[in-house]
């Protein structure tokens, strides 16, 4: 039930880097889960530490809690460095047999620094250290037949947020998506179809540019990180937005390899925008 985890290498979005891991999914054998992991990148290092109770308080409730600490360097991106601490609560359960809910509490505390002297003045007015204290519900519907490689089914889900129970920022976040699999010609080919989309209303002061949608790089192919949405145009920095949309078509197919490569080949479209930036600063393009 004990495992660690060393890997090495490249991603397009962090850079190189390595990744240390360490996991007991029967913690004092009674199925707790305890993880710590630590990430070293060019751009970005990160530690967590996760605990996971499967059955809280004897019920069908699994409960755990959070700790992390990260520090991410947006320069190619948006021209500043971020730092953040924090920590968060969660609770999850099923409310029917394939509807589940998971309620969380997180807080955490971001300063915004190291900012490039040719920067946006949208990412100069963002510099400093600010709190988010914020409660939040996703709804899960999963008719999939697998979880992991879907060859049939569809999912439904809703994400909601509202910050502003104690820290500096007060705003509501809300995300839907869906997808829905289908096999052509035979189980080896799957079609597919993905799609998001969300909105951030501030309920007090601005929209920081830490909690903003931004497309790109893991979330839309072909793009840089925050290649897609608002932009400072003479400096070239990604602002992000308050509304974003995404969608995919995809089908994937067999390339000959065994299949426990679980490797797959693909043709998709990509469509989506993010949008809805009120900076109040001349060069900027919504």
């Amino acid at each position: 039930t004990g495992e660690l985890s060393i890997g090495a290498g490249f991603s397009s979005t962090a850079g190189a880097l390595t990744d240390l891991t360490i996991r007991e999914r029967n913690l004092l054998g009674r199925g707790q889960d305890l993880r710590l992991s630590t990430t070293l990148a060019t751009r970005q290092q990160q530690i967590d530490l996760s605990f996971t109770e499967p059955y809280f308080l004897g019920r069908e409730l699994a409960a755990g809690f959070d700790v992390f600490y990260r520090t991410t360097d947006f320069g190619d991106r948006s021209s500043f460095e971020e730092d953040e601490a924090g920590f968060g609560l969660r609770a999850g359960y099923q409310l029917g047999p394939r509807l589940r809910h998971t309620a969380r509490y997180t807080f955490s505390r971001d300063k915004i620094d190291n900012v490039a002297t040719d920067a946006s003045p949208a990412i100069k007015a963002q510099v400093g250290t600010f709190s988010t204290s914020a409660i939040g519900n996703e709804f899960f519907y999963d008719a999939r037949n697998s979880r992991f490689s879907p060859t049939d089914g569809y999912y439904l889900s809703y994400d909601i947020d509202v910050a502003g129970l104690g820290g500096t920022e007060r705003f509501l976040r809300n995300e839907v998506g869906a997808g829905v699999y289908e096999s052509l010609f035979s189980s080896s080919f799957v079609g597919s179809l993905e799609g998001s989309a969300g909105i951030i209303n501030e309920l007090d002061d601005e929209i920081r540019i830490s909690e903003r949608f931004f497309l790109g790089g893991n979330s839309f192919r072909g793009f840089k990180n925050g290649g897609v949405g608002p932009r400072d145009v003479s400096s070239d920095d990604s602002l992000g937005g308050t509304k974003f949309y995404r969608a995919s078509a995809e089908v994937q197919f067999p390339l000959g390899l065994p299949e426990e490569f679980d490797i797959k080949g693909a043709v998709f479209s990509d469509v989506g925008s993010v949008w809805g930036n009120d900076d109040p600063f001349p060069n900027i393009e919504d």
